[in-house]
């Protein structure tokens, strides 16, 4: 084998393999904003410290001679997974501390794409420039742009459910990454503002209202007159001053996703220049029955079904852009949540392809 084909298969497969990285567990007063108080403990989480630093998405830590499975602490978790650094620089994760001042963390690659640049994607095909943090992945000239975004449909959970997914499937979604915490609130605001959370101010679940001051794609297409909108069911997960759609479940089915769908075709041929059309059955069956389970592959069968009638309708000169708020990992009950940096929770499909 020629010298150059063995260095690149050297390279390949380094590119895909996990890696250690070690982390200094100083209780930056940065985060204190972020500090929490678990079990009678006082700290900043060690996810923030991760996210702060882009050691992210994560597996497992090791840290005073233990070791922790990253999805096994989170199996066990409700929001928040456990581990906190106090201000002497203590790390205790579930009830257990270390003093070694240091974690070896383990990480997966970080695909390139990421939440952050849908904005300045489907903004740029529209003519309107942003100060995004994301950037333009398709450049292109478009009349009109629909972002479909499935809520909860992380990249593993695609992978399992594919064979239910055939029009999605068809599309060649690619890996991306969204941001931390792995939440709708937080990934919907950098959805429409292709910024980081702590520059949008939307960081975590209390706060859903951007910073003044951080523009967003949506408002920003109002002020230069063209058409925008976001197509929800009831409480959108985003707050803008203009374009915000929110359906109720008018034939009581228990979802407003076919309202939602139904009001996206209708806003299209009416001439809609931008939308954004939120799916949510996949994290209503996510919650109740984990990421994995019969009721899960139904609802991911069920928007699958939705972006096919959506896609069967798009018209030459459209840009589609589909992909998703975060991921889900499985806790104990028989029920899932997300929020971590988990690669089931952190790592999400992306498509960016012109009609």
């Amino acid at each position: 084998m020629p010298r150059q084909v063995r260095f690149f298969i050297v390279a390949v497969v380094a590119a895909c393999l996990p890696a250690i990285v070690f982390v200094h567990l100083s209780c930056d007063t940065a985060l204190q904003t972020y500090a929490l108080d678990i079990d009678g403990v006082h700290g900043i989480p060690l996810e923030r410290l991760l996210w702060r630093q882009g050691v992210y998405p994560i597996t497992g830590v090791f840290a005073g001679g233990a070791y922790y499975d990253w999805a096994d602490e989170a199996y066990r978790s409700q929001w928040y997974i456990p581990a906190l650094i106090t201000s002497g620089g203590r790390l205790i994760v579930s009830g257990r501390s270390s003093d070694d001042g240091v974690a070896a963390v383990i990480t997966v690659p970080r695909p390139e794409l990421s939440i952050l640049d849908v904005a300045p994607t489907a903004g740029g095909a529209l003519g309107l420039k942003g100060d995004f943090d994301g950037r333009c992945v398709y450049p292109a000239n478009a009349t009109q742009v629909v972002v479909i975004y499935v809520d909860a449909l992380g990249w593993q959970r695609y992978e399992w459910g594919r064979p239910a997914m055939s029009n999605l499937s068809a599309l060649g979604p690619a890996p991306a990454i969204d941001v931390y915490p792995s939440i709708s609130v937080v990934n919907a605001a950098a959805l429409v503002t292709g910024v980081m959370p702590e520059r949008s101010g939307v960081d975590r679940w209390e706060r859903r209202t951007m910073r003044t001051g951080v523009d967003n794609v949506i408002d920003l297409a109002a002020r230069h007159g063209v058409s925008a909108a976001w197509i929800d069911g009831p409480r959108p997960p985003v707050t803008t001053a203009t374009g915000i759609i929110s359906l109720e479940d008018a034939d009581g089915d228990g979802t407003t996703d076919d309202e939602v769908t139904a009001r996206a075709m209708a806003e299209y041929e009416a001439g809609t220049r931008l939308l954004y059309v939120h799916l949510r059955g996949p994290d209503r069956a996510l919650h109740a029955s984990g990421p994995y389970s019969n009721r899960s592959l139904a609802a991911l069968a069920q928007a699958d079904a939705q972006i096919g009638t959506m896609v069967r309708s798009l018209k030459p000169g459209t840009l589609l852009i589909i992909t998703a708020d975060h991921g889900g990992h499985d806790i104990a009950g028989g029920k899932g949540e997300h929020g971590t940096l988990l690669p089931e929770d952190m790592i999400i499909p992306f498509i960016a392809r012109a009609c």
